[in-house]
């Protein structure tokens, strides 16, 4: 059963990727158990992959993600 118009679907996206991704990345980014720095000490490389494939669909989470990334292997 379809609920949602096709046309909508882009536009949902988009919407969603804004609120919870890109108005939420640096919370995400820097929890203290399960942001970033804790998922590479921890060895967690499939939700690191995971991490980077949702973020590089949005430009400025992305940034985010590599400066954090950045700042840590300096």
């Amino acid at each position: 059963m379809n609920y949602l118009d096709p046309s909508s679907e882009k536009l949902l996206i988009s919407t969603f990727m804004k609120e919870y991704i890109e108005n939420h990345s640096n919370t995400l980014i820097n929890m203290e158990n399960s942001g970033l720095v804790s998922m590479i000490k921890n060895e967690k490389y499939d939700e690191l992959a995971l991490m980077y494939e949702l973020f590089s669909k949005v430009h400025d989470a992305f940034a985010s993600l590599t400066r954090q990334l950045s700042a840590y292997i300096i």
